[in-house]
């Protein structure tokens, strides 16, 4: 076999099966990679409970408030209860969204300051 194709087979055979899908190499993760992982699930799902929790609160004080002050629509059982549960669930996701952009300015000012500092060594 000529070494241009031992070569080849050899490239074929670590794009099939990579070194790093080994059971040697599986064994690897470490707890705090775990621990990591979970502690960032759990953490985003409190947050996600106490936003809805809060956003549920606002959205049922302005259905209140609304009624009170007249409004004949609100006062329909399947209306207020579609408001109820879709406003605050709407509201989670935009929230969400201006957290992830928050990240991203705060992530994309750091970078340029980094990169700043770099470039004046």
């Amino acid at each position: 076999m000529s070494p241009t194709k031992q070569a080849m087979d050899a490239s074929v055979r670590s794009i099939a099966e990579p070194e790093s899908a080994s059971p040697s190499n599986l064994n690897r993760i470490g707890p705090t990679e775990i621990t990591g992982g979970c502690l960032l699930a759990l953490g985003s799902a409190v947050v996600s409970c106490v936003l809805l929790l809060v956003n549920g609160a606002f959205v049922m004080a302005l259905l209140a408030a609304f009624a009170a002050g007249g409004v004949a629509w609100i006062t329909n059982p399947k209306v207020s209860q579609f408001l109820l549960f879709s406003l605050p669930v709407a509201m989670l996701v935009v929230q969400w969204m201006m957290i992830d952009y928050l990240r991203w300015l705060i992530r994309r000012s750091t970078y340029r300051q980094l990169e700043t500092k770099d470039v004046g060594r």
